[in-house]
């Protein structure tokens, strides 16, 4: 039998995708002491009941939202690292998934981290979109995947697609004067 690698026996995706949207956020340097401490911040802004859910299920958009919330201030306090989580597209509506993988390429061309969610058979997963390069979405992933096969994928419904609404923003924040 093959080792068993993150990600196999529970959901925790999300959390991963965004200590991974860091980096293209504006946060470089080799994984550290603040990547662990940020994780075990992201788990513990859970509330008991969906931190046992995510185990089984993974996480929504605002378990996300708040666990990161949360984590970023404790990243800013200690480490002087402002960034801030949002779901800018919970109420745009895209026509097509060219629509949509047009607005990924401006978001990516940033110092953003997109956080896509999306799902195929079998899989119901948060990632971070690197880049299109050709047919494909490139991804910075916890769990492997390089790469999306984009002719595939179709909007909010489908056995491949992706759900827009869903998608996560982290970017850095501007800081606070020290007279404001």
């Amino acid at each position: 039998m093959r080792p068993v690698k993150q990600g196999q026996l529970d959901a925790m995706c999300g959390i991963y995708a965004i200590i991974n949207a860091l980096e293209p956020a504006g946060l470089k340097g080799p994984r550290s002491k603040i990547h662990q401490e940020l994780f075990r911040r992201l788990v513990s802004g859970l509330p008991n009941s969906r931190l046992r859910a995510a185990m089984r299920e993974g996480l929504e958009p605002a378990d996300l939202l708040a666990a990161g919330k949360g984590a970023f201030r404790w990243l800013a306090a200690m480490h002087g690292h402002s960034f801030e989580i949002a779901r800018p597209w919970v109420r745009r509506h895209f026509d097509s998934p060219r629509a949509f993988l047009s607005a990924i390429d401006d978001a990516t061309s940033g110092p953003v981290g997109v956080i896509v969610c999306f799902s195929q058979p079998g899989l119901s997963h948060w990632s971070v979109a690197r880049r299109r390069q050709g047919g494909q979405l490139l991804l910075r992933d916890s769990g492997g995947l390089r790469s999306l096969e984009l002719g595939r994928y179709d909007l909010d419904r489908g056995r491949y697609r992706f759900t827009p609404r869903d998608t996560l923003f982290v970017t850095k924040a501007p800081r606070a004067r020290p007279d404001a």
